[in-house]
């Protein structure tokens, strides 16, 4: 396939700037959590207790991050060119391999990638390429997220050379590549944070003790030489290149941490206080009933008695300010309704109880009356997860469920006092709600869409904090 320059040209720069800018989103954040905005705050998790860090090295980072994002897009363009010529082995559907190998050659790439980094990396010690190439990532001898891709061009283009080789050695699915390289970038961004993010006992549980923490490739840059591997500790261990002190550097910055939790326990303390002090936290206790309807009984409302049963609920609201119309709410509900007869369907006889707990997040919004403020209207929607217990004199075991579910309400409410606010409201709570839309919008195939829709009239008593 003949390609333009112009299609070319307009590819690179297409490229370029999105590695940018993904580059960007993923290293910014964690160097303004970490470097600007909370490093005193943090300064228990830094790893080399005392930065040597200085702006003259950060700006030696950028340069060449921005360098090496550059040697990436001119591979990317070549390969894309390779691509549209059908030299490579990248596919754009995924039913061609299937889904399974699809997670396969993920994990493949990130296994090979490890083996890749590690000697490749090695090499790069070698005094004769040291100091001409390997030298500029080890300008960062306390890296900073901005060192994750401060390399030489010719250490970028090797490190290229795996994605290159990848493309050309097993069939792999485009967004498998790049999900590969995304997660690469974010492990290599935390390697460089400077900070240990990772918990107490990492290094030594059964299923992470072959995960590198931060403070194994931070020692890396410290003492210039070991601890080579990017995502796992297996060839530093097999080739004895691991540091004998790499356990207990990572246990002193853990001791640290821990002490530091006493002061963190305070902090949360004072935040719970303030929040019982704030006025824009409300308390909403809830009582009423609520009537569960069945999905594939709705249209036959006699196959089954379902009776009204009581809700109880309780709520946390915060709104942004005092004056604010709106606020989230977290809320817990539950209710138990009676249900007897025969389902629709599947034609089962039901005799017992079906209960509901639900766990909800939604946004209120509520409106004064210009002619009278003390009353207002309300409206709220949001989403949560719902736990259904069925009791049924039939089975021996309950059954018990987990869905996705919506919940949207309207109603009135009336200031009593500065502090105190009754409210009414009428509202649906659709548990299963994935499949209910299905149902609800003719696509349903199965036998039972979702188990209810709940219709839930509510008193609310609103108490300021």
């Amino acid at each position: 396939m003949m390609l333009q320059f112009k299609d070319i040209f307009q590819y690179g720069i297409t490229d370029f700037f999105t590695n940018l800018l993904i580059y960007g989103i993923m290293v910014v954040p964690f160097f303004l959590l970490f470097w600007v905005i909370y490093k005193a705050q943090l300064k228990h998790r830094r790893i080399q207790e005392k930065q040597r860090s200085t702006k003259q090295i950060l700006w030696h980072e950028i340069k060449y991050s921005i360098s090496t994002l550059f040697i990436f897009m001119v591979v990317d363009v070549a390969l894309y060119v390779a691509q549209m010529n059908g030299f490579t082995q990248i596919y754009d559907k995924v039913s061609d391999y299937g889904w399974a190998y699809f997670v396969f050659s993920i994990v493949l790439m990130i296994v090979l990638h490890d083996t890749w980094f590690y000697w490749t990396h090695r090499l790069m010690h070698h005094p004769k390429l040291y100091k001409y190439i390997h030298r500029v990532h080890h300008q960062s001898t306390d890296p900073s997220p901005f060192a994750a891709f401060s390399f030489h061009p010719l250490e970028a283009l090797v490190e290229a050379g795996a994605y290159i080789i990848f493309s050309f050695l097993f069939p792999m699915h485009l967004m498998a590549l790049i999900g590969w390289q995304l997660l690469q970038m974010l492990l290599n961004v935390i390697g460089h944070l400077g900070y240990e993010i990772y918990p107490k006992g990492f290094n030594t549980q059964w299923l992470f003790k072959f995960k590198t923490p931060s403070t194994h490739h931070n020692l890396h840059h410290s003492h210039f030489s070991g601890n080579y591997g990017l995502y796992f500790t297996c060839w530093d261990k097999w080739c004895k290149t691991e540091f004998k002190d790499y356990h207990q550097k990572f246990e002193s910055v853990q001791k640290r941490i821990s002490e530091h939790k006493k002061i963190a326990l305070i902090f949360i303390a004072v935040i719970f206080t303030t929040i019982a002090k704030a006025q824009q936290f409300e308390l909403m206790p809830r009582i009423g009933y609520g009537k569960p309807y069945i999905i594939e009984s709705i249209e036959e409302k006699k196959d089954l008695n379902i009776g009204y049963s009581p809700i109880f609920s309780m709520g946390l609201k915060c709104k942004p300010t005092a004056e604010s119309k709106w606020g989230l709410l977290l809320s817990i509900q539950h209710f138990e309704a009676r249900v007897k007869g025969i389902t629709k369907i599947s034609q089962t006889p039901v005799d017992g109880f079906i209960g509901n707990t639900s766990f909800l997040i939604i946004t209120e919004k509520e409106k004064a009356f210009k002619k009278n403020p003390k009353w207002a209207f309300i409206n709220g929607y949001g989403l949560g997860l719902s736990a259904e217990n069925y009791v049924f004199k039939s089975e021996a075991q309950p059954r018990r469920n987990v869905y996705l579910s919506a919940f949207l309400y309207a109603g009135f409410s009336r200031k009593i006092n500065d502090k105190v606010s009754i409210a009414i409201t009428d509202g649906l709570l659709i548990t299963d709600f994935i499949k209910g839309v299905h149902y609800l919008t003719g696509n349903w195939q199965g036998q039972s869409a979702g188990e209810d829709i709940s219709e839930n009239l509510v008193l609310t008593f609103k108490i300021k904090l």
